[in-house]
C-alpha cells in the first residue's frame, strides 16, 4: 500500500499514516488492522515480529499499524522462578505438582506486583493525557470523515498475548459511532474469558475469533522451572485476588471447554505448539488474513 519502511507507532508516524489515507493515493476501500503486541517480551522480539508481519499484511492490502506498549514481563518472570526454584524444589522434595503450588504461592507474593504494573500500563493508554488516546481517536476521526465522504475505511483488530489487555483498555474509545469493525482476533490471548467476551459485546465485529493452541500443546507448555503454561500461572495465582476464585483465562479456553468461544489451530500437529509462536507463525496469519478478506468481500 505505502510503498515505504515500517515507522513507530507513535503520533508521528500514525500521522503519516492519516497524512496518506486521507490522500487522493489511498485505495477506495482500503483494510486498516490495529495489531496490539503481546508486551511480554523484549522490544526487540517485538520489532522482529513486527518487521516480519508488516510487509506480509501490506501484500495483501491490508494497512498494519502494530502498537507496542510495555515490555519485558516474560523475561523478569521466568527469571524470578528460577531464582526461586531451587529452595522450593528443596522443599517439595523435588519439582511436581507440589513445587508447582509452591511456586504460585511465591508467584503471588513476587510476581502479581508486576502484573498489576502490566494492567495499568494498558489501561493508562485510555488516558486522555497520554499520546496513544490523542492518536487512536485521531485514526478513529479519519474514519468517520471518509465514510461521510463515501471513501469507508475498514477496521480490523488483532491482539496477541497481553495485548488483550491493552485492546480492553481502549475498546470503549473505539466503539463510536461511525466507526465499523469488520473483525476481531484474539491470539492466545492473556486475559480473562469474561473480559474476551465482553470485547465482543463493545466492539460488536462482523467475524471474530479467538485462536488458541490446542489444549494438550497448551497444557505441555512450560514457564521456565514451573511446571505448566504461562497462562496457567497467571490464572492460579496473578489473576484473582487474595482468596477469590481463579477466573479463566482465555488463553486456556475452547470450545469443549471453559465457556468461550476459541479456534483451536493445527488440530494435524503443524501449527504453534506454544504461545510464544503465534506472534510470527504464518499459517496463523493466513487464517487472519482469510478472515479480514472474507470480511471484505
Amino acid at each position: 500500500l505505502v510503498n515505504q519502511g515500517a515507522y513507530p507507532s507513535a503520533t508521528p508516524g500514525l500521522q503519516r499514516t492519516r497524512d496518506w489515507l486521507a490522500g487522493d493515493g489511498a485505495p477506495r476501500h482500503p483494510r486498516l488492522l490495529l495489531h496490539f503486541e503481546d508486551a511480554l517480551d523484549g522490544r526487540f522480539d517485538m520489532a522482529a515480529r513486527a518487521a516480519w508481519l508488516v510487509p506480509r499484511l501490506k501484500a495483501r492490502d491490508i494497512y498494519p499499524v502494530v502498537v507496542f506498549w510495555a515490555e519485558g514481563f516474560a523475561e523478569a518472570a521466568t527469571s524470578l522462578l528460577q531464582g526461586m526454584a531451587p529452595a522450593v524444589h528443596q522443599r517439595a522434595g523435588g519439582p511436581g505438582a507440589v513445587a508447582d503450588m509452591m511456586l504460585e504461592a511465591e508467584a503471588r507474593r513476587f510476581l502479581r506486583p508486576l502484573w498489576r504494573d502490566m494492567r495499568a500500563q494498558a489501561v493508562a493508554l485510555a488516558d486522555r493525557k497520554r499520546h496513544a488516546l490523542p492518536a487512536l481517536k485521531m485514526l478513529l476521526g479519519l474514519m468517520e470523515a471518509r465514510a461521510e465522504g463515501g471513501r469507508p475505511l475498514e477496521l480490523h483488530l488483532s491482539a496477541y498475548g497481553a495485548g488483550a489487555l491493552a485492546l480492553c483498555a481502549l475498546s470503549r474509545p473505539i466503539a463510536r459511532p461511525g466507526v465499523r469493525v469488520g473483525s476481531m482476533h484474539l491470539l492466545s490471548p492473556l486475559c480473562r474469558v469474561a473480559e474476551a467476551a465482553r470485547l465482543r459485546r463493545t466492539l460488536r465485529p462482523a467475524a471474530s475469533a479467538v485462536l488458541n493452541l490446542r489444549p494438550e500443546d497448551a497444557q505441555a507448555e512450560r514457564c521456565g522451572p514451573y511446571g505448566g503454561p504461562l497462562a496457567q500461572l497467571l490464572e492460579r495465582s496473578l489473576e484473582p485476588e487474595d482468596g477469590a476464585e481463579a477466573e479463566p483465562m482465555a488463553a486456556l479456553s475452547w470450545p469443549s471447554g471453559r465457556g468461550a468461544p476459541a479456534w483451536a489451530p493445527g488440530r494435524d500437529g503443524s501449527f504453534p505448539r506454544t504461545h510464544r509462536d503465534f506472534g510470527d507463525d504464518p499459517r496463523v496469519w493466513d487464517a487472519v488474513v482469510a478472515r479480514i478478506l472474507a470480511v471484505s468481500a
